[in-house]
């Protein structure tokens, strides 16, 4: 199929630029994204095979493109296919989780986030992409096998300069000052909250994910008391709908339960 030609007068891909390839092709989640950066030089990637990325350098946004013997929509990566696209060590904190993290903690443009484990970097990249160019995420991880693997997804996203990396454990201290959101996808974040009240604004958020009821019960009881308010704990569960020709109906199928999410916002390090 021929490259769709540009009528729009709308952005084109430059060299150093990512670009996700959206298959038209498979429905199938692992092989319908793929991420690649157009550095000019050949590219292996996983169920397409060689690309010669200066060859897609010029080609339109949204342009339906033919590699090998497939056609792929040429699109720039939003959040979403960047965290759906990581090379995967651990479990990753699920978009769904993500959305609402970034919306508890209030993770704007210029937000400095504290978080502790990196895994497969999903969550780092859905934050480091919030916080913007002005902003910063500090990173801790107690795995260096885990860090060097969060840190390949980041550069892969083109996210690492808005992360900072430590190899450590937050509950034993907490570098940084004054930040505005504490985010902890780890076993026992109720261990972090002492540490996290001397770090935090007075006002700013300590979310801890935990996928298991008696993490959350703890967590909330080290909360409440450290003197955080507005302490709650919460799920998210996502269902699609299923829209036919004759008529539309919920998915029977759902992402329901995947964690716990329990917030409280700090009273300052001197309550």
């Amino acid at each position: 199929m021929p490259q769709e030609a540009d009528t729009t007068g709308t952005r084109v891909f430059e060299r150093g630029d990512r670009v996700v390839l959206l298959s038209m092709e498979t429905r199938e989640p692992e092989r319908r994204k793929h991420l690649i950066e157009l550095t000019g030089d050949a590219a292996r990637i996983v169920d397409i095979g060689i690309v010669d990325t200066a060859r897609l350098e010029g080609v339109a946004h949204g342009a339906v493109h033919r590699i090998g013997v497939r056609d792929y929509r040429l699109l720039p990566p939003s959040t979403i296919d960047l965290v759906e696209t990581v090379k995967r060590k651990a479990q990753i904190v699920t978009p769904k989780d993500a959305a609402r993290i970034l919306l508890l903690g209030d993770i704007v443009p210029g937000a400095r986030v504290v978080e502790a484990g990196i895994g497969s970097a999903a969550l780092t990249i859905a934050l480091a992409r919030a916080v913007g160019p002005t902003g910063q995420v500090y990173n801790y991880e107690i795995r260096d096998d885990f860090q060097r693997w969060g840190k390949d997804n980041l550069e892969r996203a083109g996210l690492a300069d808005r992360v900072k990396l430590h190899l450590g454990d937050p509950s034993e201290g907490i570098h940084e000052r004054d930040v505005d959101a504490v985010v902890m996808d780890m076993p026992t974040p109720w261990s972090v909250v002492p540490a996290a009240k001397v770090a935090l604004r007075p006002g700013g958020a300590f979310i801890g994910y935990s996928p298991v009821v008696e993490q959350m019960e703890q967590t909330v009881k080290a909360l409440r008391d450290a003197a955080f308010f507005e302490v709650e704990a919460s799920e998210v569960l996502e269902r699609r709908m299923m829209v036919l020709d004759l008529g539309a109906r919920p998915d029977f199928s759902m992402l329901g339960h995947t964690g716990y999410l329990t917030v409280g916002r700090s009273p300052g390090p001197e309550a």
